[in-house]
């Protein structure tokens, strides 16, 4: 009786072919992202890696430290030339006033008071930083939202000097090429970033009740980024309209980009 030929030497091929494939995409990453993190300018690392840092203390609840980690990270995008009117500086008003935002409403929710004495002093603090964030944002969009690649990079060459000890044994070259498509990339990204900060200042101004500003906020955050989830929610329950249920998809991976 003739035996059926077996199969495991196709299994065989087939789980070495799907080894050495996984392989090569784990080596593929490992080399991508090791040519990114040689491409950051190590006058900033600390900064970068402090969002991280920021994120997980709010995820925390570690407000304190939260606002701490943004000081230092405030501090070295001052300190480091062609990064003091950063749109990053925007970024880290808006976080801070977000911090303060979330505290008044903590605060809000455990006391059932709108008007409670520690709620006030959270709000107007948020609404410095978030205003410090709007105008930030803005002037960094005139200054650079229009530029193409070449001017970009002719704007920051001088700050990327051969032979500047800052940078190590890493290529200013390759630091200001990735600074410049940073910078590229965040001319499609500020618009919504600004749009964000002035979600958060029309919820400051609906806390403090003034509904109009908080209107008025809305309406231009929505202008600037008509898939605003926050702000269309907030715009229709101020004038009492129907809020749209969004999908369990749409909670969890919200837009990120402006179209």
């Amino acid at each position: 009786m003739s035996r059926r030929p077996s199969r495991a030497p196709g299994i065989r091929c087939l789980v070495v072919v799907v080894g050495l494939v996984a392989l090569g995409i784990v080596l593929f990453g490992k080399f991508y992202y090791d040519r990114i993190n040689r491409s950051e300018d190590p006058r900033t690392i600390f900064a970068r890696q402090g969002f991280l840092r920021f994120e997980r203390a709010l995820a925390d609840k570690k407000y304190a430290d939260a606002l701490a980690v943004l000081s230092r990270i405030s501090a070295v995008y001052a300190a480091v030339p062609g990064y003091k009117d950063s749109y990053e500086r925007g970024v880290v008003h808006n976080n801070r006033g977000t911090v303060f935002l979330l505290q008044a409403e903590e605060t809000i929710v455990e006391t059932g008071e709108p008007r409670h004495q520690f709620v006030v002093p959270l709000l107007k603090t948020a609404q410095e930083d978030l205003q410090a964030a709007v105008a930030c944002y803005e002037r960094w969009m005139e200054d650079w939202g229009r530029l193409d690649r070449p001017a970009v990079r002719l704007r920051l060459r001088a700050f990327f000097a051969e032979g500047d000890p800052a940078f190590g044994p890493i290529s200013p070259r390759r630091i200001l090429a990735k600074r410049v498509s940073d910078v590229l990339a965040a001319q499609v990204e500020t618009p919504r970033r600004l749009s964000v900060s002035l979600t958060n200042l029309g919820i400051v101004y609906r806390y403090l009740g003034d509904p109009d500003k908080a209107r008025a906020y809305y309406e231009k955050a929505l202008a600037l980024w008509p898939k605003n989830p926050a702000a269309r929610e907030n715009l229709n329950v101020l004038l009492g309209r129907p809020v749209p249920e969004r999908s369990v998809l749409r909670r969890i991976f919200p837009e990120k980009r402006v179209p």
